[in-house]
C-alpha cells in the first residue's frame, strides 16, 4: 500500500523541463516537485515603446523559429511593464499546440501594424526661423499667416506634420523665406 504513495502522476501531459527537489527531500503537500511543459509554447517578443502604439494586437502575428513558420498566432498576453533599460514592452504570442519545439529557442514576429493618419505638407511650404520651424497658411483672401509647427519624418518631396496645422488648411508653398506675416501672396504661392 505504502508504495503507491512513492509513483508520481501529472495530470497533464508534457515534458518535466525542471525538478525543484532532490532526491531525499521530503515531499510535502502544495509543494512543486517538478515543473512541467505541456507543449504549449509562447514567443516572448520584446517591441520598442515608440512602436507599440502602432500595432494592432487584435491581428494574427506571423511567428519564425528556425526554419518553421507559424502564421495566424493570436496573441497571448501583454504584461503592463516597459523595461526601463531597453525601452521595449513584452507581447507573448501563442504557439500551436503540438510542436516539437525546445524552451529557450530563439524566434522572431512580425506584427500588424495599424493606420496612422498622417498629415504632410510640400517640403517648400517649411522655413525656418532661427530654431523654428513655421508655414504660412493661407486665408480665403490670401494673406499669410505665420504659423510654428512641429515636423516629424521627411521625405525627398514631403515633410510630415505633428502639430500647428490642421487637415484642409492651405499653405504657401513657395518663396516662403520671403514671406512674412500678414501679407498678400499671388494665387499659386
Amino acid at each position: 500500500m505504502l508504495l503507491d504513495d512513492t509513483t508520481i502522476r501529472s495530470p497533464v501531459q508534457g515534458r518535466v523541463v525542471s525538478r525543484t527537489v532532490e532526491v531525499g527531500n521530503l515531499a510535502t503537500p502544495g509543494t512543486p516537485l517538478l515543473v512541467i511543459d505541456e507543449q504549449s509554447y509562447r514567443l516572448e517578443a520584446l517591441v520598442p515603446e515608440l512602436d507599440f502604439p502602432r500595432l494592432d494586437l487584435k491581428a494574427p502575428v506571423t511567428v519564425w523559429v528556425g526554419a518553421t513558420t507559424f502564421a495566424s498566432c493570436p496573441v497571448g498576453e501583454i504584461p503592463p511593464v516597459v523595461d526601463t533599460q531597453s525601452r521595449t514592452q513584452v507581447v507573448k504570442v501563442d504557439l500551436p499546440g503540438g510542436l516539437d519545439l525546445l524552451s529557450g529557442r530563439y524566434g522572431t514576429a512580425r506584427f500588424a501594424a495599424g493606420h496612422r493618419k498622417r498629415l504632410d505638407v510640400p517640403r517648400g511650404a517649411v522655413a525656418q526661423l532661427g530654431q523654428l520651424e513655421v508655414v504660412y497658411v493661407l486665408d480665403r483672401e490670401s494673406i499669410a499667416h505665420l504659423r510654428l509647427v512641429r515636423t516629424g519624418t521627411a521625405g525627398p518631396d514631403r515633410i510630415e506634420i505633428l502639430a500647428g496645422l490642421d487637415p484642409g488648411e492651405t499653405v504657401a508653398t513657395g518663396a516662403v523665406d520671403r514671406l512674412s506675416d500678414g501679407c498678400r501672396t499671388e494665387p499659386g504661392a
